[in-house]
């Protein structure tokens, strides 16, 4: 099983953030730049150039993914082989 926090190693800096990022969670993608959004998204950028968590506790994972889609309908949807899929509109 995979730790969800990230070592301290890995939060000196964006760049040792992204590393771990692609060594631990996305070992197939090559090209870095089709996640960088999501790391920065990730992390709060100190001014001494090292990274914290954004998300630090289960209200800052409510708080994160609630805010994004305030507002936004999501309706559930199945498809023939079982599983469900998610329509926004």
């Amino acid at each position: 099983m995979k730790d969800f926090l990230a070592p301290v190693s890995a939060m000196r800096s964006l760049e040792a953030y992204r590393e771990y990022q692609k060594k631990v969670w996305l070992p197939a993608v090559s090209d870095t730049s089709r996640f960088e959004a999501y790391v920065r998204d990730m992390v709060v950028i100190q001014s001494d150039g090292t990274v914290r968590p954004r998300i630090t506790d289960a209200g800052g994972v409510n708080d994160y993914f609630f805010s994004r889609i305030d507002g936004v309908k999501v309706i559930p949807i199945n498809i023939p082989s079982g599983s469900m899929n998610r329509l926004t509109i």
